[in-house]
């Protein structure tokens, strides 16, 4: 039978473990996590902004070719057609956020004070950067222009004031969107009927097929109106 080392009446072998660190060196480790956490909180911050603000130039799409402004405006306000209405862009599923709404203006709207069906009340929220992906680029107090940014499909609002008006949920997918009848209103869609070789109207009607929640990338990104061999992201068109 064999004895176990350590009843050999021999003193065990000490084993060291690391040296203990000075005050200073767990002082300069704090302020090296510190540092850590400070990027990141940063870079979190600078990365919300790009999501919810940054057009990436899209405009010169939205606004430029296709005009979605005017249609926003209306022509009363220097656009074509009747406008649209913070009334009539909560039906299309687009979200207002309440946190940039100053709080006179959050005081009228819980006493009814706020026109929800005139277009000058959208333009004053896209002043605000208060719909949500939607930025609207003035000069002076004409709308001149507007871009989307990542937050119009990719954000809602917890409706937390009323459906579609609450605090922002970025990162949840707005399923209540409906990107065609949106696109479908601006005045100018020649630049989809050039790249498919059909009228407007044609482009408008598959624009409005699509629904809330809906967007078909064969349209706007392969310039195909339907093609039934293949079976989309959207799957809106009938004839997949």
């Amino acid at each position: 039978h064999r004895r176990h080392p350590c009843h050999t009446g021999k003193s065990a072998t000490h084993v060291q473990g690391p040296p203990a660190q000075s005050n200073a060196s767990r002082e300069k480790l704090r302020n090296f996590d510190a540092q850590i956490v400070s990027n990141a909180n940063k870079l979190l911050i600078e990365g919300r902004k790009t999501f919810r603000f940054d057009t990436f130039g899209d405009e010169a799409f939205w606004g430029g070719q296709l005009q979605l402004h005017q249609a926003i405006k209306g022509a009363a306000l220097g656009g074509v057609g009747p406008g649209i209405s913070p009334t009539t862009a909560l039906t299309l599923g687009l979200k207002v956020d309440v946190d940039a709404l100053p709080q006179p203006l959050i005081n009228q709207l819980k006493q009814g004070k706020v026109n929800l069906n005139d277009p000058a009340t959208t333009l004053a929220l896209l002043r605000l950067n208060a719909v949500v992906g939607l930025k609207g680029f003035f000069v002076g107090n004409d709308l001149n222009t507007v871009g989307i940014t990542c937050a119009i499909c990719h954000s809602t609002v917890d409706n937390s004031f009323a459906f579609g008006i609450g605090h922002r949920l970025d990162g949840w997918a707005n399923r209540d969107l409906d990107v065609g009848k949106i696109v479908a209103a601006a005045p100018d869609l020649s630049a989809f009927a050039n790249l498919l070789g059909v009228s407007q109207t044609t482009v408008r009607a598959v624009l409005n097929s699509w629904g809330p929640g809906k967007f078909d990338a064969e349209l706007v990104l392969d310039g195909k109106a339907f093609n039934p061999q293949q079976v989309t992201d959207g799957v809106v068109t009938g004839t997949n």
